[in-house]
């Protein structure tokens, strides 16, 4: 997931350049949602060795849960990344655009077409429920653990469409399993250098630019 990703980044950062005369050890607690290591945090009060990387999560989970924590249970030290929510389809699928997509989606009865997220009740399924509402089509959401395994679906044909983060796509885009439709923001990502096909994270039109006024 993009959270493990960006631990292991901080990791080999901080030993590269000598940051700590420690080694930074990276645990992945994946339980609940996030929630256990949330509660792990929030009972290691006062200890000044271990830091969380969290993601909208934080504030996702708890409401949706009965779990016992408050984001303001954690001191936040540095926001180090903006993940976008990108609409992505199997590359062997015909669905060149967002609004081919759409299309089919609308010509199938409501909830044929399934859509892959991580968990129930979170970000995966608030965009997809967004995406519902903005294009007046009705998906099957099936929550998986990690974006890794969501990437796994789509490309065995098992789900038709995803939200997964970049990160979380990157390697199946350059393989050419999974094609990106449009990323959902109100302006495209700035990053210019080709990853796949020629195509950069830029090109990749935002939803609203297609129609689809979701961001």
């Amino acid at each position: 997931c993009g959270a493990d990703q960006m631990a292991r980044e901080i990791q080999g950062i901080a030993s590269k350049h000598h940051f700590t005369n420690k080694p930074i050890i990276v645990i992945i607690e994946n339980g609940g949602g996030g929630g256990q290591g949330f509660i792990d945090l929030k009972d290691s009060s006062g200890d000044a060795n271990k830091i969380m990387i969290a993601l909208s999560n934080l504030y996702t989970v708890p409401l949706t849960t009965n779990l016992p924590f408050n984001w303001r249970d954690v001191t936040p030290v540095a926001l180090l990344a903006r993940d976008e929510f990108v609409l992505w389809v199997n590359s062997k699928t015909p669905y060149k655009t967002a609004p081919d997509y759409i299309k089919a989606v609308k010509a199938a009865a409501p909830k044929t077409f399934k859509m892959g997220g991580a968990g129930a009740k979170r970000e995966d399924e608030i965009v997809t429920k967004i995406i519902e509402a903005a294009a007046g089509v009705n998906f099957t959401f099936i929550p998986y653990k990690g974006g890794g395994e969501i990437s796994t679906q789509l490309v065995g044909g098992h789900i038709d469409s995803d939200v997964n983060n970049p990160i979380e796509h990157i390697a199946t885009w350059r393989s050419g399993d999974a094609r990106p439709l449009c990323v959902l923001d109100s302006s495209r990502m700035p990053f210019k250098e080709p990853v796949a096909n020629g195509m950069s994270w830029s090109d990749i039109p935002t939803c609203r630019e297609v129609g689809i006024n979701a961001e």
